[in-house]
């Protein structure tokens, strides 16, 4: 009787809901044919009014070169991590260049965003709420509690090129070697740049 309850409460609160995302979406957006590799800061250029027009106050968690990334700090292929605070929903957006075999060039640049709502499809909390195991309300509690688990990075993060640059001239990375770089925290958790190179790791200001 209790959990029909919830699960009439739940479907009511569903309904007016209408901020937060309930569904997984992927879409993905062409962009400039004549585009080459870019930093950190040109990415996130490109891809700042994607996160924009989903949540007028996206809020940056994680940015990624997967790939790789040059020795002038350009990477063909950068991740950048949100949380939607109003819209209690994480979002995913690549910028990456595709490649033209055929033409032996780049053939363009793309961009790929994915979001998913907070709790997952399918994940035990979504699953709680709709057999009424608990209500849907208390999820506006548990997505603050989940936002406070990572930090939040500033958007005037210091860009890969100077990242690099620094690295290099201080010895720390060899430029012929492949290097990934990410965001990430020291061990005293100070927010920063984190290069990878096949055997070691090093730290660089975020700003």
């Amino acid at each position: 009787m209790i959990n029909s309850m919830r699960r009439l409460y739940n479907t009511v609160d569903r309904l007016f809901d209408r901020q937060a995302i309930q569904q997984d979406v992927n879409w993905d957006n062409e962009l400039n044919r004549s585009d080459q590799p870019k930093t950190a800061r040109q990415a996130f250029a490109s891809i700042q009014k994607t996160a924009q027009d989903w949540d007028t106050r996206p809020q940056l968690k994680l940015i990624s070169a997967p790939e790789g990334v040059d020795a002038d700090g350009t990477a063909r292929r950068w991740e950048f991590f949100f949380d939607l605070p109003s819209r209690r929903a994480r979002l995913e957006c690549d910028w990456s260049l595709q490649w033209d075999s055929s033409q032996d060039d780049y053939a363009g640049s793309q961009i790929e965003a994915r979001v998913r709502p907070f709790p997952e499809l399918g994940s035990k909390l979504y699953r709680m709420v709709n057999e009424g195991l608990m209500l849907y309300r208390q999820l506006h509690g548990l997505w603050r509690e989940e936002r406070r688990r990572t930090p939040d990075l500033p958007t005037a993060f210091r860009d890969s090129d100077e990242v690099m640059d620094e690295l290099i001239k201080l010895g720390l990375v060899d430029p012929t070697e492949e290097i990934v770089l990410n965001t990430g925290q020291t061990p005293s958790g100070v927010l920063s740049w984190v290069a990878h190179t096949r055997h070691d790791k090093h730290f660089a200001s975020l700003e």
